[in-house]
């Protein structure tokens, strides 16, 4: 019973730092915009309107809605220039307005305000408000008000909420072929100009509120003088955005929304012929640069603040190798628990894994088998002088730098130059491995020695692989929390007590003689 108890604990505490794991991992794709992929790049939007105007010599106000908050582009900073004026943002029930201000202005006046946004794509368009005024319906009579009638019946009757049936009608009133419903609102009227007020009537009538947005489609190298126009309609406590052409619902993609109802787009008090211009650049990022600016725009920073982005380079470059450990860790454990592959320590195939990395796979393995080779035959002479333990583990240890000493000089007469590098080698290690391997040798003879040696350069070969791959030092480092998941892996591999693959196979030929 008490073992039972244990276990649930065990895989009580698995579970919940598995879920705190996959809860931060998908915190930092969707919100940070992290990415498995090193070379990810984030595509960044640089926004530059001008407002140019006639002063007529009085104090001048110029008043430019601003992007506001919405589910589309996210904003990472802002600015602008003006030269003598005075600036400020208001913010009036979620309306962002820039205002200029100069007590007297002549002629021509430019000013610029620039924006620089990313597209969060993880959300659909939709942005929470409070119920609107209910829609004034407009009067028709006769035959007008008969034709509206059937164009509501019949978008209504195939759609299933406010949202399809105003997009049925904008399909309608934007079809190659049109309906005679259709073909007679037209009529007699400058339709270019009305279509998106008629279709605003046709869902007034039916009590259904619409307001009008508008921003910029974001093509680089573009100057655009003209703002594109969206339709917004009320339902289920939001906002909807569709697309006046198409009837499609959501932002579209690379699209700035500038003004989401109220407000007009630029308001100019002592001064005319006012205008409002745009030109666009687009320029990409390092998409892990961009974390920091992605958590201040989703108000999450403290969520970035308590993560190793915040540590001086220095340290991060520290953590890189330090967070991969876990991965080669799990290996080791795999190889010995359940494999039942024996090695020489733990940590010491990690240990020579990591001095593979400097001087590079073949040339490690030949190294550390020159090494391995002359400190075991040098060792042997030493047990024959009855040496005590810690004195020729120290003979030892004197042995291994003048042997690397001495690699390394022949390496560079020869030109090899990764031999020089043998000093990556961790120093007490490879004399530690010199003196298991011999007592090995001499209690359990020689093949039981060299199959340990063969084991622990096997395991460090995996794990070379595993830490020396960059797609997987990236990811480990961007999600360290992978590494619960790891230590829960690792417990629960702690509680395996059945047979090793390796004892399968050694016991396999008691399995075939009871067939038999």
């Amino acid at each position: 019973m008490k073992k039972k108890s244990v276990q649930l604990q065990l895989f009580i505490i698995v579970g919940i730092i598995s879920l705190v794991s996959l809860w931060r991992i998908y915190e930092k794709v969707v919100t940070l915009g992290f990415s498995i992929n090193p070379r990810a790049q984030t595509t960044i939007w640089k926004v530059e309107a001008r407002v140019a105007f006639t002063g007529e010599e009085k104090p001048v106000e110029v008043y430019l809605t601003l992007p506001a908050k919405s589910p589309g582009m996210k904003i990472v900073s802002e600015e602008e220039s003006s030269a003598g004026y005075g600036f400020s943002i208001i913010e009036d029930n979620g309306v962002r307005r820039a205002r200029w201000a100069k007590r007297s202005a002549k002629g021509i006046q430019e000013l610029f305000y620039t924006i620089v946004v990313y597209d969060n794509k993880y959300i659909k368009g939709a942005l929470a408000a409070p119920p609107p005024s209910v829609p004034a319906k407009p009067v028709w009579e006769g035959a007008m008000k008969m034709v509206a009638e059937k164009i509501i019946a019949e978008a209504r009757e195939r759609s299933t909420n406010n949202i399809d049936l105003a997009a049925r009608i904008i399909k309608q009133f934007n079809a190659p072929t049109k309906s005679s419903e259709v073909k007679y609102v037209m009529s007699g009227r400058n339709f270019s100009n009305r279509r998106l007020s008629i279709i605003r009537e046709l869902l007034a009538y039916d009590n259904i509120s619409t307001r009008l947005s508008y921003g910029l489609e974001l093509k680089s190298g573009r100057k655009l003088s003209n703002i594109s126009t969206l339709l917004e309609v009320y339902s289920n406590g939001k906002w909807h955005v569709l697309d006046p052409q198409t009837g499609e619902s959501g932002i579209p993609a690379n699209f700035l929304l500038f003004k989401r109802g109220g407000e007009s787009l630029l308001d100019v008090v002592g001064g005319k012929n006012s205008e409002v211009s745009f030109s666009v650049i687009e320029y990409m990022r390092g998409a892990h640069s961009m974390a920091s600016a992605r958590a201040e725009a989703e108000n999450r920073q403290s969520f970035f603040d308590f993560s190793v982005y915040n540590l001086p380079i220095k340290e991060q470059n520290v953590f890189k190798w330090l967070n991969i450990l876990p991965l080669a860790i799990l290996v080791i454990v795999l190889l010995r628990n359940v494999v039942g592959m024996t090695t020489m320590g733990t940590f010491t195939p990690i240990l020579i894994s990591m001095a593979f990395l400097e001087t590079t796979l073949i040339p490690g393995l030949i190294y550390f088998v020159v090494l391995i080779s002359l400190g075991l035959a040098v060792r042997f002479y030493l047990s024959r002088l009855n040496l005590l333990l810690v004195p020729r583990i120290s003979a030892v240890v004197i042995l291994v730098i003048i042997l690397m000493e001495l690699v390394s000089v022949i390496s560079c007469k020869l030109g090899l130059t990764y031999g020089m590098r043998v000093t990556s080698f961790p120093l007490i290690i490879i004399a530690w491995v010199i003196e298991r391997a011999s007592i090995q040798w001499e209690e359990d003879g020689a093949r039981n020695a060299l199959k340990q040696i063969g084991a622990s350069l096997f395991a460090a070969v995996i794990a070379y692989f595993i830490i020396g791959n960059e797609y997987v030092k990236h990811i480990m480092f961007s999600f360290s929390e992978i590494n619960l998941i790891i230590l829960g892996v690792v417990m629960l591999l702690g509680t395996y007590s059945g047979y090793r693959l390796s004892e399968l196979y050694r016991f396999k030929p008691l399995v075939d003689n009871k067939k038999c």
